[in-house]
């Protein structure tokens, strides 16, 4: 069996670590007004302190990242720590974080041949992070019972790469269904998966028109045709005796009229029976008005539609593959439980956005690590890494890479090792009963 790490140029990678962490930084941090003037701690080492200081404990205290300073060879306490956290910084992480976003890249895809087909697979999804109310301004929440201040962070993650392709901070009461920035980062032959908070005919007719794909559940009452332009009453065909599922030619919407696949599948029963019990539940809590029966019929199918030809993704494939738009949720709470992401009892403005920015970049550099490992190759698709195990592990790594930051063999050498450690202990369990999505994928590959 091919080892994981022989994929990778370690020192390749390394590179690419030093000079983010050493190069132009110090022009950077002129350039916000982070340093007007000599000062003991500089751009690069506030910079090395809050990012590598927090992969190693994403709760770290000013007490602690003070500490962090000493044995970087700069004594100076956990105020003086603070006061140099301000606007300026909030500027300083944040461009860097803009341009961590260009410098780590993988471009090894996942090693299956049916996923290669495409030239990204984007998951776009938003999640809520709950902030001070100091932040309320700047950040007001949704309303009702939920936090008074949060922020929506839009992410576009590529499945295949393993990279984070864009991610944009919003208000939280920004709705999903007015996000269209993701549509710039989609090229010609990509694959972009959305949720029904993204459906929107007009995004799916700019992916089409980039020779693009998407692939979404279907939004009702959304009206399809047949490719001759007759309307199609899908509960009727869906009904059809000894229907199990259907893959037939549309055109979506009734004045788009995109051309696309419509494909459906029965559910079990006591799925569908949840399904509907969760929308008499939201329709008693208030939440919206009262759902249509021909709605409530339909739950128990699901419904997608893409422009994704047959023989690209077979009717099987796609419904494997849209179980990948999960992973972007993993990815969330990962940053969320393991990354410290969430403020915990801060309130200063500055300083909750400049360590925000600053587990950002440390967010990156774990991706970048780790994206070209997740699987060794398809033959082993069974075996997937954990990226709770990986990011506990760069946490152990953390004070080790940066103290190599200048020296590239060393730095090297520690990233070897790390990767030889993840490729021992950092793999999911095996799961024969409820095989993982890539393992799913595998399978459904060969149908």
């Amino acid at each position: 069996m091919q080892s994981i790490t022989d994929r990778v140029d370690m020192e390749a990678i390394g590179q690419v670590i030093a000079r983010f962490f050493t190069e132009d930084v110090e022009t950077l941090a002129q350039e916000t007004k982070l340093v007007q003037r000599r000062s003991r701690l500089t751009g690069t080492m506030l910079l090395h302190v809050l990012v590598f200081g927090f992969l190693r404990n994403p709760r770290a205290s000013l007490k602690q990242l003070a500490q962090l300073c000493a044995e970087l060879g700069v004594w100076l306490t956990p105020q003086a720590l603070d006061g140099r956290i301000n606007a300026y910084s909030v500027d300083f992480f944040k461009a860097l974080f803009e341009r961590g976003f260009a410098v780590f890249r993988n471009q090894l895809p996942l090693p299956m041949a049916k996923l290669q087909h495409f030239t990204q697979i984007n998951l776009v999804d938003s999640s809520l992070l709950a902030l001070p109310d100091t932040l309320q301004k700047e950040y007001p929440g949704c309303g009702g019972a939920g936090p008074s201040a949060s922020m929506k962070m839009q992410l576009v993650f590529d499945f295949l790469r393993g990279n984070l392709q864009k991610l944009e901070l919003q208000i939280g009461r920004a709705t999903d269904q007015a996000y269209q920035a993701y549509l710039k980062v989609v090229e010609r032959g990509s694959l972009t998966l959305v949720d029904l908070g993204y459906f929107r005919l007009e995004a799916f007719e700019s992916i089409a028109l980039r020779g693009a794909y998407f692939l979404t559940r279907y939004f009702y009452p959304t009206r399809v045709f047949t490719p001759k332009g007759d309307p199609i009453d899908l509960l009727k065909l869906l009904q059809r005796p000894s229907r199990t599922g259907i893959d037939i030619p549309i055109l979506l919407g009734a004045e788009k009229r995109l051309p696309g696949r419509l494909i459906a599948m029965r559910v079990p029963q006591e799925v569908a029976d949840a399904r509907r019990k969760t929308l008499r539940d939201k329709v008693r809590r208030g939440k919206r008005k009262p759902y249509s029966k021909i709605y409530f019929a339909l739950q128990n199918w699901t419904v997608w539609v893409t422009n994704v030809p047959p023989e690209l993704l077979t009717q099987a494939q796609v419904r494997c593959l849209y179980r990948v738009r999960w992973q972007i949720e993993l990815v969330f709470k990962l940053w969320k439980s393991h990354n410290g992401l969430q403020p915990v009892q801060l309130q200063r403005r500055e300083r909750i956005l400049t360590e925000f920015y600053a587990k950002l970049l440390g967010i990156l550099l774990c991706n970048f690590l780790v994206a070209p490992l997740r699987v060794p190759d398809a033959k082993w698709s069974d075996r997937e890494i954990s990226a709770v195990q990986a990011r506990k592990l760069l946490g152990d790594f953390a004070i080790r890479l940066l103290q190599s930051l200048e020296n590239l063999q060393q730095l090297t050498q520690h990233l070897e090792r790390y990767h030889k450690l993840l490729e021992r202990f950092g793999f999911k369990e095996k799961r024969k009963s409820d095989p993982n999505v890539l393992q799913s994928l595998a399978m459904a590959a060969l149908a």
